[in-house]
């Protein structure tokens, strides 16, 4: 495991991911959603996590909280 994940808690109810799990956050992701108007997908960014369980799951930035500040590397 590389040790500049920073760890996360899910803060919102989401399908098959429990409320308060805790993972960590490899990076953000683009990815396209047909949820607007027909044939005309929309750029969302996701975060890009992987639960204590191994699972690795794309979730929404508003779902997951970090638990420590980012460090920089200078």
């Amino acid at each position: 495991m590389d040790v500049n994940l920073r760890s996360i808690e899910v803060r919102m109810l989401i399908p098959e991911v429990s409320f308060g799990s805790k993972g960590y956050f490899h990076r953000w992701c683009d990815r396209f959603s047909w949820e607007g108007p027909p044939d005309y997908p929309l750029r969302k960014t996701f975060a890009l996590i992987e639960f204590q369980d191994g699972s690795v799951k794309f979730l929404e930035p508003e779902a997951i909280r970090f638990l420590e500040p980012l460090r920089k590397a200078y």
